[in-house]
């Protein structure tokens, strides 16, 4: 499924590109069709990643100890990603609500992120 995500955010990037061209002949609401591709694009990987690492994390308690820091490693990497796919969408100037749906789903890679992080009193 990234790999699928990746390919359709290169395509719809390029797409983008194409209407802030001079000889862009699209349409307001063609464009505007073009950027919406652009900005739901990061929005269903940053919901992917958050799925997944809510998935890891949900794993953790159960995890062969032998492999929990792979475990751990992937719910850090699955953050990562869905925290550089909000900043693409933060950069889409997305309406409020769907960026409050965003901004949640990012706070909460970083509560699934703390259930990996040792704890110190």
């Amino acid at each position: 499924q990234m790999v699928s995500i990746a390919d359709a955010d290169a395509a719809a990037y390029a797409e983008l590109q194409a209407t802030w061209k001079k000889d862009c002949t699209l349409s307001d609401e063609e464009k505007k069709a073009v950027q919406d591709r652009a900005l739901a694009v990061p929005c269903d990987l940053l919901r992917l990643c958050h799925a997944q690492a809510e998935a890891v994390a949900d794993f953790l308690p159960q995890c062969n100890p032998g492999i929990i820091s792979d475990a751990k490693v992937a719910l850090h990497l699955l953050a990562g990603a869905g925290r550089a796919a909000y900043q693409t969408v933060a950069v889409n100037n997305p309406p409020e609500e769907l960026n409050k749906e965003m901004v949640k789903l990012v706070r909460e890679l970083g509560a699934f992120e703390d259930v990996c992080m040792p704890r110190f009193e």
